[in-house]
């Protein structure tokens, strides 16, 4: 069995619509020492701020 050494994920979050979201999530991956191809970001619903 191969051990794939490029591995790759989506990784989606749910939640409240607040600052510093993107920042808290990164930084919990920075330990991880990720390489982050892509960011992007939509808001659904809800009342705009």
């Amino acid at each position: 069995m191969e051990i794939d050494s490029d591995p790759r994920a989506i990784i989606t979050v749910v939640g409240l619509d607040r600052a510093g979201i993107i920042a808290r999530i990164t930084g919990k991956l920075a330990g991880l020492n990720p390489n982050i191809l892509g960011i992007s970001q939509t808001i659904t619903g809800g009342s705009s701020r």
